[in-house]
């Protein structure tokens, strides 16, 4: 984290072009970042939002956090990435992005001896899992963020519900995020039951128990 404070994130991203960019990792250094998220997260007593790919890997299955999952096909991450970077060639980017994902499976493997996206169980580590569905190139990448942060905005909402036990709340708006998820279908791989049909009443236990009502099959939630 010393060596990488202070660059931008496009200066961070054309490193990876580097054949050495990758040897500086060590688990030991993985480990103790991983281990300082948790530690903000569980002293924060605030809602708290930590971008993390081995985070969800690590969590227990009965955990309180809401984990959202961010999918998109190789070719549209490479486009996105064209945008930041319009400088470089479809290679280097494809080359950045490769190096960049084997690094995080190496590092993971390394530090917890867990594989961060072994799927389709990445989906069901996540509570939600949203996407671009464009096949090669997103056509309006503005517009497909404004769905993708709707149906997570429409998410929290009823997640919030959960922590804060309000009832009445809970019902209006998983009613709102099934509205929103029924104009956005195909942004959406996987939306968890208990944020679609909230069990009343809501508590914190509820949703740590959310994995075994799914299981039993109480309701099933839109999964492609």
């Amino acid at each position: 984290m010393t060596a990488l404070r202070g660059q931008g994130k496009a200066e961070r991203l054309r490193s990876w072009l580097s054949d050495e960019a990758d040897q500086r990792r060590h688990p030991d250094v993985d480990r103790a970042t991983d281990l300082a998220v948790f530690q903000d997260v569980q002293v924060a007593g605030r809602p708290l939002v930590a971008e993390s790919v081995s985070l969800p890997a690590l969590l227990p299955p009965d955990t309180t956090a809401l984990v959202v999952r961010l999918a998109a096909r190789p070719p549209v991450r490479v486009a996105r990435l064209g945008r930041l970077l319009p400088d470089l060639s479809v290679s280097q980017l494809r080359t950045i992005l490769r190096r960049k994902d084997r690094s995080t499976v190496r590092a993971l493997r390394a530090a917890w001896g867990v594989h961060p996206f072994p799927p389709p169980a990445a989906h069901w580590t996540a509570d939600l899992v949203v996407q671009c569905p464009a096949q090669e190139r997103c056509p309006d990448a503005q517009r497909c963020a404004e769905s993708i942060d709707a149906v997570i905005a429409a998410a929290y909402r009823v997640y919030r519900m959960y922590l804060s036990a309000e009832v009445a709340d809970a019902t209006g708006a998983a009613d709102r995020l099934r509205e929103v998820i029924a104009g956005r279908r195909h942004h959406v791989r996987r939306c968890a039951p208990a944020l679609l049909y909230p069990d009343t009443p809501v508590s914190v236990a509820r949703w740590k128990r959310r994995l075994w009502t799914e299981l039993a099959g109480t309701r099933t939630g839109p999964v492609s």
